[in-house]
């Protein structure tokens, strides 16, 4: 039987008894629903975060030969409209430099619904020792999807499993995709999943879907290779495969968020072979903030002297008492 759902073709209904459940009929197209409504109550949130990682191999840029840990930690907030994210990251990050926990880097991203401001700091930028800040005017949808992907190293547990830069739900909603729901459940932390293939032009994998939280994705494996989309075509030779497991989840104000996660990364490509491990942690998780209360968008912590880009245009500045300043001016 084939059905349709927002133009993406659903291959197969299967009867499924789960635990807690009599035996009915569910659809690809009602297992997708399920996972994309729960999605939607998780797109306003606050929350702090840890991650720690260890990569082996050598990356694109030929720096971290060998295996390398690093960690990091931060809070990120996000209305579904307006995003603010603090990260810090330490560790040793190639084998000849090691970033101190009590120095690390340290990035504060500010998406107000009209400006995106992107501030860095690095203990090892000798030539600009009080950070760099970028601003972006009417930023495209893709430079507002991309950060969380880019600077939350836990962007894996809120949807963006694919190497897109876009959440899992717009992937099940675009026409190319396709879904097959295998005939019958597999265990995963101890709940009888779900078990949907997808395939589309952003890749394909697998999605173990929880019906007991929420229909959450409880386990993931998702490749992107040659050929397929991200933000441009995936040149030849590349091939990334991603793992997501040892997923756990907390409920907050009635919705079934996951809190914590293993993901493993791996990429070959003709220049490099990489194998990133991370741990991931949520903590003080909250809905529906407030984020003008929280006073989520101050920037008490970019210091004086630094230096900013203004785009369009690349104007140069720098930042003293709260205000940009034309660069040479004080």
């Amino acid at each position: 039987m084939k059905l349709q759902l927002a133009g993406t073709s659903i291959l197969c209904v299967v009867l499924l008894a789960l635990p807690g459940r009599h035996a009915c009929a569910i659809s690809a197209e009602e297992l997708a629903a399920n996972y994309m409504a729960t999605l939607a109550k998780q797109q306003r949130y606050a929350f702090k975060f840890t991650a720690s990682a260890v990569r082996d191999g050598q990356d694109i840029y030929h720096e971290r030969d060998g295996r390398t840990t690093f960690s990091a930690s931060g809070e990120l907030i996000c209305d579904g409209r307006r995003i603010a994210l603090r990260i810090k990251r330490w560790g040793q990050y190639t084998s000849h430099q090691a970033i101190p926990a009590s120095n690390p880097r340290y990035w504060r991203v500010i998406y107000d619904g009209r400006e995106l401001w992107t501030y860095y700091r690095s203990p090892t930028d000798e030539f600009a020792p009080h950070g760099r800040l970028f601003m972006t005017t009417n930023p495209t949808r893709r430079d507002i999807s991309e950060i969380v992907r880019i600077t939350y190293p836990g962007h894996y547990m809120l949807g963006y499993i694919s190497e897109v830069g876009i959440r899992m739900d717009e992937i099940l909603r675009d026409r190319s995709t396709k879904l097959a729901l295998r005939p019958g459940p597999e265990k995963v932390g101890g709940v009888e999943c779900y078990v949907l293939d997808v395939s589309s032009k952003f890749g394909r994998g697998t999605l173990w879907l929880d019906p007991e939280h929420g229909y959450n994705i409880a386990q993931a494996y998702y490749n992107v290779r040659s050929g397929d989309i991200t933000h441009g075509t995936v040149p030849a030779g590349h091939d990334t495969h991603l793992h997501l497991r040892d997923v756990r989840f907390d409920l907050v104000d009635g919705v079934w968020f996951p809190t914590r996660a293993t993901t493993e990364w791996r990429l070959a490509a003709p220049e490099c072979r990489e194998i990133i491990v991370r741990q991931h942690r949520l903590t003080d998780v909250k809905l529906n903030p407030d984020m003008d209360a929280m006073n989520a968008f101050s920037t008490a912590d970019i210091p004086n002297g630094t230096e900013c880009k203004y785009r369009p245009g690349q104007a140069k500045f720098t930042w003293q008492s709260g205000r940009l300043v034309p660069a040479g001016r004080r």
